[in-house]
């Protein structure tokens, strides 16, 4: 992952946070090797440019909107047990969804089902870092 990427990935990261949080604001405090050198106000519009060094936004909102709208109607559409656990995941250049009903593995009765769920966890963060 490149420098601009994570970039990227950050402050998607902040406008979605914002975004659902309701924020008009989003506070960023700047640090250097652990210490704190300053901080930045931005308002909501801003955040798309935050960290771009050239001021052009590093992703189009519009575009954002669209996929996190279609990514909300997946959910709603594959998601329809009520208390059901579910993991979501998508391979880093694929352009489909995995969707797993873990349910079974956190039967309140096993004790063993925090440790099952944790594992698949680490597992799909394996595979994706």
């Amino acid at each position: 992952e490149t420098s601009e990427e994570a970039r990227r990935v950050a402050v998607v990261d902040y406008y979605l946070e914002n975004v659902l949080a309701g924020a008009p604001q989003l506070a960023l405090c700047l640090e250097r090797s652990g210490v704190v050198v300053g901080g930045r106000l931005l308002e909501f519009g801003e955040i798309p440019a935050a960290l771009s060094r050239t001021g052009e936004p590093l992703f189009e909102t519009r575009n954002l909107e669209i996929h996190a709208a279609a990514l909300l109607r997946f959910v709603k559409a594959h998601c329809a047990t009520d208390g059901a656990t579910y993991v979501l995941r998508q391979e880093r250049e694929a352009h489909s969804l995995e969707l797993f009903d873990v349910s079974a593995l956190c039967d309140p009765t096993k004790r063993r089902w925090k440790w099952l769920l944790a594992t698949l966890s680490v597992r799909f963060a394996h595979r994706i870092g």
